[in-house]
């Protein structure tokens, strides 16, 4: 059985943040969020413009989205974008 030798990585020392450097990042974090949210308002507005309630004949009623499948598959990569893109700052 052979066995490997782990390399010795030589982490250093990271460079402390400054007071500006962390507001700064926290306030640039912030505004994303905030264009994030505004984002997800317009699109949460025009989906509902594209619902229609539908009467149950038997029951309750329900919504019905008035979208085709292409356009619900490019919702769906747009919202995917949104959910798992996370950059970092360098």
């Amino acid at each position: 059985m052979e066995t490997e030798e782990e390399e010795d990585f030589e982490i250093g020392t990271p460079e402390p943040f400054t007071k500006e450097d962390e507001l700064r990042h926290y306030r640039d974090r912030y505004e994303q969020m905030q264009e994030q949210a505004g984002n997800l308002g317009i699109l949460i507005t025009e989906l509902s413009g594209k619902m229609t309630y539908v009467k149950g004949t038997f029951g309750q009623g329900h919504f019905k989205l008035n979208m085709d499948k292409d356009e619900f598959d490019k919702l769906k990569k747009e919202l995917q974008d949104v959910y798992h893109h996370h950059r970092t700052e360098g």
